[in-house]
């Protein structure tokens, strides 16, 4: 029972530790070290040049949009560069892509589709620019979303900056409330990682950084996770600029959100072990000091890793109910299915009392989210790796950036 009693205090410390403990640590960190906290520099005029390379695959419906939103940015013409990598697309997009040639916008098209990440790697040797900014076909920038970004590059020691992903509506509002919940909650702990320059994991969707970062990687690997990995092994600093923005839509449905989570904690898994085999590979003068690398481990793990078994620790313990000592360890099992027979039981109920309480949370949806975390860590453990996909996606809306404020195109 005594080993049953601390198996259970272990268990619960996953999730505890990803949800709460770690998010707190960090905002403690960030206000203890307020001298040293990074805070963006005014804009440099010019600006320096800067590819955007944007991802497509099977991509004929939204790359028009997209490469039009990128040509409208607030960024000097000479200094913007578009590539377009159509990583073995069967339709129209690397055509559609080339019908912009003469606006500097340049298509490597790969015929077989290499995956995400790895055509992104294959693409990378292309930029001729110092500085990159990465970026998919469906997503969409507010016009002063890449001057933000590359202020932040005068600092020396800074190697990736990542913007803020926001999503629109489509109408499937269970699905985009709880999204923007989640992602309210992850940004927040952004913020407060990157104050220090120290944050881990980033988007794709806007991701600068310096190209020579830019390494190439296996394809089933998440680009946005591997490379600010990388810089951060380089002894480079990492960021989250909230200001940036980019826009998508939520995937319509629970199921594509549920794929899309297994994919990324998948993808997730792969980039936490890969951290591990590069800071091994790397040449000992070249390391980060002892210090720094486990610093870095251990955000490594109470962040990501915790986070992807927060869920199946939580049934581990659930199970141990049974086997627990009477008294205090017998009665925190049994108010840990207490807890989860009640959160289960108040996301069955919420379908009919969101009209009510609009604001109230629909934990079934989180819990159904956080089960994708077993479908992963599945599939890693039997050594299958994720490199390609078809995303599922709402259908494509018109839409274009807001135009700047006085306020915004200043880039205080």
């Amino acid at each position: 029972m005594i080993l049953a009693d601390l198996a259970l205090v272990c268990l619960l410390g996953v999730p505890a530790t990803a949800v709460a403990l770690y998010p707190a640590t960090m905002a403690v960190r960030s206000l203890a070290l307020r001298g040293r906290r990074l805070s963006p520099p005014a804009l440099k005029i010019p600006p320096p040049p800067l590819t955007v390379v944007i991802s497509a695959f099977n991509e004929e419906t939204s790359i028009r949009h997209r490469i039009e939103n990128v040509l409208a940015m607030e960024y000097p013409a000479g200094l913007l560069h578009i590539l377009v990598v159509s990583d073995g697309s069967a339709d129209r997009t690397a055509e559609l892509a080339r019908s912009y040639s003469e606006f500097g916008v340049r298509v490597i098209e790969y015929a077989e589709n290499l995956g995400k990440s790895g055509a992104l790697a294959a693409a990378s040797k292309h930029i001729e620019t110092h500085l990159a900014v990465f970026t998919d076909a469906n997503s969409r920038y507010d016009r002063d979303a890449l001057l933000r970004l590359v202020r932040w590059f005068q600092y020396p020691d800074l190697g990736a900056v990542c913007g803020r992903l926001v999503y629109d509506r489509t109408g499937n509002s269970r699905v985009e409330a709880e999204e923007d919940r989640y992602w309210r909650w992850d940004n927040w702990i952004k913020d407060a990682e990157s104050r220090t320059g120290h944050m881990v994991a980033g988007n794709g969707s806007i991701l600068a950084i310096r190209t020579k970062l830019a390494e190439a990687i296996p394809s089933y690997l998440a680009n946005d996770f591997a490379w600010l990995n990388i810089a951060r092994l380089r002894g480079f600093k990492v960021c989250f600029d909230p200001t940036a923005i980019a826009r998508e839509e939520t995937a319509p449905t629970m199921r594509g959100e549920f794929r899309r989570r297994t994919r990324i904690m998948t993808r997730g898994l792969n980039a936490v072990l890969h951290a591990v085999q590069y800071h091994s590979a790397l040449n000992p003068a070249d390391r980060l000091p002892a210090a720094d690398a486990a610093f870095f481990f251990s955000q490594l793990v109470c962040k990501k890793l915790f986070r992807y078994l927060a869920f199946p620790a939580l049934l581990l313990a659930m199970l141990l109910a049974p086997f627990l000592s009477p008294g205090l360890p017998m009665a925190l099992g049994a108010c840990l299915w207490v807890l989860v027979s009640g959160l289960v039981a108040v996301g069955i109920v919420h379908p009919r009392m969101v009209e009510r309480y609009p604001s109230w949370p629909n934990t079934l949806y989180h819990l159904a989210m956080a089960s994708a975390s077993l479908v992963a860590i599945t599939r890693f453990l039997k050594g299958r790796r994720v490199s390609t996909w078809v995303p599922e996606r709402p259908e494509p809306s018109v839409a274009t950036a807001p135009a700047l404020s006085d306020t915004q195109k200043a880039v205080a």
